[in-house]
């Protein structure tokens, strides 16, 4: 599956966008491709839309569960922490199109008055799109064919439309006046502080009171954190995400398991290979063949 992106300084996510010169990412995708079926909390400075094709699954936003069903989808406001995920391992079938905000900057005072608007509204980190309601239903449709028409020579004319009339649409519908929570705004600052000390080390050993010092807590406001926001343990998130790493090494290289795993922080090939299958139902050689089987059929 093509990755979604790398990371910034900042460790939020630098998008590894469909066309590099124009800020759009669009992709179909299968929850049964992340491990556990479960993608990895991440933000970015995109706008991010969901659209259910087929079956269902939960999304967290900033530790809010909200089910996502067929036909139906979420906007994801900027620098948002969000994943989606199925605690049963419910298949889902899925659009993700993310959009950057400066795509809209037309002048800066257009940006100024009705972009940040949107994107500073900390009211509402994200908005569901229910397919009952006709203008998220439109917004649903233009997202469906910017993903339909991403390849096309003139897709950036098309996108640039739809963009601004979705835009118009939240624009016209958030309402900045509900009271913020400043307890949980406040909460994903040293949050985020700890998912970029385990990003940024996840290749050597990494111990919970590092994670806890990284921001600026102590160990159970630590897994308070996780618990509350990422409905898991750190070490449980730290362990994900060095597997999610080490299936960029089975894609892109000829590395043995025994260099992966040392590369991704794993103690062994042994425990690594426990791990994945733990979470993939196949050995990390097993998921390689697979991949490479699926790519010389394309």
């Amino acid at each position: 599956m093509k990755p979604c992106s790398t990371l910034n300084s900042d460790l939020s996510e630098n998008v590894a966008y469909n066309n590099p010169s124009f800020q759009v990412y669009a992709r179909r995708g299968l929850l049964s491709s992340y491990p556990n079926y479960s993608a990895m909390s991440h933000w970015h400075d995109d706008l991010e839309f969901i659209v259910i094709l087929d079956g269902s699954m939960t999304y967290n936003v900033n530790g809010e569960l909200i089910e996502l069903t067929k036909g139906n989808g979420i906007f994801v406001n900027s620098r948002n922490l969000h994943y989606g995920f199925s605690e049963v391992h419910n298949q889902c079938d899925f659009l993700c199109v993310l959009l950057h905000p400066s795509l809209l900057h037309v002048t800066d005072d257009f940006y100024s008055r009705y972009v940040e608007h949107i994107l500073y509204d900390k009211n509402h980190p994200y908005m569901l799109l229910n397919s009952d309601i006709s203008w998220q239903s439109h917004c649903l449709a233009l997202i469906a064919d910017i993903y339909q028409n991403i390849e096309k020579e003139l897709a950036p004319f098309m996108i640039m439309r739809h963009f601004l009339e979705i835009f118009e649409y939240l624009f016209s519908y958030v309402s900045p006046d509900t009271p913020i929570d400043s307890t949980s705004t406040s909460d994903l600052t040293p949050l985020k502080s700890m998912l970029r000390y385990i990003q940024g080390n996840y290749q050597n050993k990494i111990t919970l009171v590092e994670i806890a010092n990284s921001g600026s807590c102590c160990k159970s406001k630590c897994a308070a954190f996780f618990k509350k926001y990422l409905k898991e343990s750190p070490i449980t998130y730290l362990t994900r995400y060095r597997l999610s790493q080490s299936l960029n090494y089975l894609n892109a290289t000829d590395k043995t398991v025994t260099e992966i795993a040392y590369d991704c922080g794993f103690g062994g090939a042994s425990y690594y290979c426990e791990i994945f299958n733990k979470y993939y139902g196949m050995t990390p050689l097993e998921y390689r063949r697979k991949q490479q089987l699926s790519s010389a059929y394309k």
